[in-house]
């Protein structure tokens, strides 16, 4: 009969080296393997994130967004994520380092004369 702990030598069909010594004969203990099976983690779906153009609301693609400083770095805006917002990269070029204020100013000075043209 073979220990079922590899202790051969120590055990015999006398007598367990564990039962001599008190504990629970390694006959009777039960096989646990030595490295812990892990549970498979459920595959979960992530549903991708929807992104707009903060300034024009065009819907974007993942890889069309561009993160835009609100107040621009050379305004003395800083890199803290209230001073981010996703834009389309035409949007954020034509931004450049302007306020908002600035830029809506003008957009709309743009979109006027392109109402005045039709």
């Amino acid at each position: 009969m073979d220990c079922r702990i590899g202790r051969d030598k120590e055990c015999g069909i006398a007598g367990c080296a564990f039962k001599r010594a008190g504990i629970t004969p390694c006959s009777e203990l039960k096989e646990e393997p030595i490295i812990p099976k892990f549970k498979k983690a459920k595959k979960v779906k992530f549903k991708p994130k929807e992104y707009n153009c903060f300034y024009c609301g065009k819907p974007l693609k993942e890889r069309q967004v561009t993160k835009d400083h609100v107040i621009a770095k050379s305004l003395g805006g800083t890199s803290h994520s209230k001073n981010l917002v996703d834009s389309c990269k035409l949007c954020n070029t034509f931004k450049s380092n302007m306020t908002i204020e600035q830029f809506t100013f003008k957009l709309q000075t743009i979109l006027n004369n392109i109402n005045k043209l039709k």
